[in-house]
């Protein structure tokens, strides 16, 4: 595990190591390849662009000034992220959190700019609206737009709201119409907020969810297939991911025990999560509910790969993802409504 030395007062940038190598650069950028995973820079001591980039990624997702340069803030917060161990380690088994990650009038935009990999890794589940009735139900919508936002950011989240609208307008219900409407005319014109993605969560699950528990698989394949999400191609029962491509995990919920948690039924609590690669080719999985274990929403993917095929050993049960051919949704979907 990597510790990085203290620098004291200094400031480390590509122009004051004058293409030479560094040992304290070389450190740095072993400990983001610990942090983002094997290959993501060079370990040569090169201040090299791509260490830059990487280190700016580093200061933006933990609240300090992308600048691209080493001091010792950057160095303590890699140090911390790194005894904490690797990200995802147990990534649904811990102390959750039913709250949003930051204020629901938060903006989406950052000086005008709507950054999808920042919008994710703060929107969870959760908000503090009295509008909204289905936070603890709503990790498959939470999940259906964090796959918009990855293929398509801000227009994945329009041409959602108008298609809700629409929807709602024709059954009738006027006041959740006119909440995608505003909704539409705050992302085009970029003042939206994180109380907005709470809206078109709830709305989502007011549409498409048939039950307290949330959506079920086949209706996670036909919701996912209204919004033009279609699934990655399988290939021998696996999901072959290709850049952008997402598909939505279903695991059970764990305590910090590893024990099942179970709703007031005694029926063990299951979760949506996202898992696939941003439009850059990069894996993340995405997961709405907040957790302690965790500093944001998106984290490396194998953790949760690795969980769900243990989590099929758990007795009760239900993991995986939904289906990926219509036929198998459809009967699927025949026989939860008992038809």
């Amino acid at each position: 595990m990597t510790k990085i030395p203290p620098i004291g007062n200094q400031t480390i940038t590509p122009s004051s190591t004058q293409g030479s190598t560094n040992m304290t650069v070389h450190d740095v950028q072993v400990a983001l390849n610990e942090i983002y995973g094997p290959g993501t820079v060079p370990e040569n001591g090169d201040f090299d662009a791509k260490t830059q980039q990487t280190i700016m990624r580093f200061q933006d997702e933990h609240g300090l000034t992308p600048t691209g340069a080493i001091d010792n803030d950057v160095i303590q917060m890699m140090n911390d992220e790194i005894a904490r161990g690797p990200r995802g380690k147990n990534p649904v088994a811990g102390v959750y959190d039913q709250k949003p990650r930051v204020p629901d009038s938060t903006p989406l935009f950052d000086r005008g700019r709507f950054d999808p990999r920042k919008v994710l890794r703060n929107m969870t589940q959760f908000d503090n609206l009295k509008k909204t009735t289905t936070d603890s139900n709503r990790c498959g919508a939470a999940v259906l737009l964090a796959a918009l936002i990855n293929q398509d950011g801000k227009a994945g989240l329009i041409r959602a709201t108008h298609k809700l609208e629409k929807e709602f307008r024709t059954l009738g219900i006027k006041d959740v119409a006119r909440d995608m409407k505003s909704v539409r005319a705050r992302l085009k014109n970029g003042t939206a907020t994180y109380g907005d993605l709470a809206l078109i969560q709830d709305a989502v699950v007011r549409r498409y969810g048939s039950s307290h528990q949330g959506i079920s698989g086949p209706e996670m394949y036909f919701m996912f297939k209204e919004f033009g999400l279609h699934p990655p191609r399988s290939q021998r029962g696996q999901l072959q991911y290709t850049p952008g491509k997402t598909w939505p995990m279903k695991i059970p919920l764990l305590d910090t025990h590893g024990r099942p948690l179970c709703d007031e039924n005694g029926e063990i609590r299951h979760h949506w999560v996202l898992l696939g690669k941003d439009p850059t080719g990069r894996p993340f999985a995405y997961d709405p509910i907040p957790s302690t274990e965790t500093d944001g929403q998106v984290l490396p993917v194998e953790p949760y790969f690795r969980y769900a095929a243990a989590a099929k050993q758990i007795p009760g049960t239900s993991t995986g993802p939904p289906p990926v051919d219509e036929d198998v949704a459809n009967q699927l979907l025949a026989e939860q409504y008992g038809e």
